[in-house]
């Protein structure tokens, strides 16, 4: 590997020896330069399911209660607390209301990575306010 007609190439024989990881869904999310540092990374490890919500909490033994402090209603886990808990819901439709784009009920980020603007200022900025939902959420 590293050869073509009997010399070395340095670019192949790096491919060969760096390890081949899929590229990540969310990235494009993280790397918007408008939006804060601590919202990126919020962000980020919201689309890796590692925020401390209530149920993996109570996985780890830290608390007993499970249930979202925003609604009270049902187990706290990602999904519920971004796309599905009343709050949240609330939320996002005085920020649709606000901003005038239509915000979806489930899947925010892949919804954002499929979203098509031909303005990327428009596109960027519709990922700022998302990041800003979230993480005031």
């Amino acid at each position: 590997m590293g050869r073509l007609n009997g010399n070395y190439l340095i670019k192949q024989g790096y491919q060969f020896l760096r390890p081949h990881v899929e590229k990540v869904k969310w990235a494009p999310l993280v790397t918007v330069r408008w939006i804060l540092p601590r919202h990126r990374f919020f962000v980020w490890l919201m689309a890796q399911e590692r925020l401390l919500t209530q149920d993996r909490l109570q996985k780890m033994q830290i608390t007993q209660d499970n249930l979202c402090y925003l609604c009270g209603l049902e187990k706290e886990e990602h999904k519920h607390l971004f796309f599905k808990c009343d709050y949240s819901r609330k939320c996002r439709d005085l920020v649709h209301c606000w901003c005038l784009a239509h915000l979806p009920a489930q899947q925010c980020c892949e919804w954002c990575l499929k979203w098509r603007s031909r303005n990327q200022a428009r596109k960027k900025l519709i990922a700022v306010i998302l990041a800003a939902l979230m993480t005031n959420i």
